[in-house]
């Protein structure tokens, strides 16, 4: 976890990445924020082989450009998304669009039963057994569908199953939170009308939300990839 080091960026990246993305001129203020992520996002070249950390630079470019007109992070209300987050989106823009699934929900929760009750306790046990555990680097990365990663690959995978079997994205919320020893921790919290439960990889149970020990620093509301709000 944590955001990368040694990021080297050229305020002139802002202006050239905005460009690109068919954004002249950024309104001030949190919707147009999250829309020129999006777009920059969406226009991303980082599927090519070799575009990552230029691309990289340039989009951490942009969110201090816009964030910093915008005053994010000077109000309680909402946050930027972690970078990382914003790196993986780029690269896989169709992971960070919203999903309606196929399962009955009443607003933005799944309308529980025991079969899924199941289905979640098992789609946690199989990506946690299926994934070794291993560090990122210095430079925090996430992963979807791998052999090995830290808590975020355990999260986007789970995220991913889930969606595949007809959960809407609503219902999945990515969570930062801070363990008892001290560490940033991600996990999945899952909204339900039995109420949210947390996909943990350091858990082989799903548990609800208020037995998780940990305390909880910031999640995306409803699942919505740019609306992210500090706890």
């Amino acid at each position: 976890m944590g955001q990368p080091r040694g990021l080297l960026v050229n305020p002139r990246d802002s202006r050239a990445t905005l460009a690109e993305a068919g954004i002249a001129k950024p309104v001030i203020g949190w919707m147009s924020v999250k829309l020129i992520l999006k777009r920059i996002c969406e226009s991303s070249p980082l599927s090519s082989e070799g575009g990552s950390t230029l691309w990289g630079r340039r989009i951490a470019a942009s969110m201090l450009a816009v964030g910093q007109l915008a005053g994010i992070g000077s109000t309680e209300a909402s946050e930027l998304p972690p970078f990382a987050y914003i790196q993986m989106c780029a690269k896989n823009p169709g992971l960070c669009q919203d999903q309606p699934g196929w399962l009955a929900t009443a607003g933005s929760k799944v309308r529980m039963t025991l079969m899924l009750h199941w289905e979640l306790a098992s789609v946690n046990a199989a990506v946690n057994r299926k994934i070794k555990p291993m560090r990122d680097g210095p430079v925090d990365s996430w992963n979807v569908n791998v052999s090995r990663g830290d808590c975020e690959d355990y999260v986007l995978t789970k995220r991913a199953q889930l969606l595949a079997r007809g959960w809407p994205s609503s219902a999945l919320s990515i969570a930062i939170v801070r363990t008892r020893w001290g560490e940033n921790h991600a996990v999945l919290v899952v909204g339900t009308t039995s109420g949210s439960y947390v996909l943990d990889n350091l858990n082989r149970s799903i548990v609800p939300i208020s037995r998780a020990p940990y305390r909880f620093l910031t999640m995306q509301v409803s699942g919505s990839s740019w609306d992210w709000q500090p706890l």
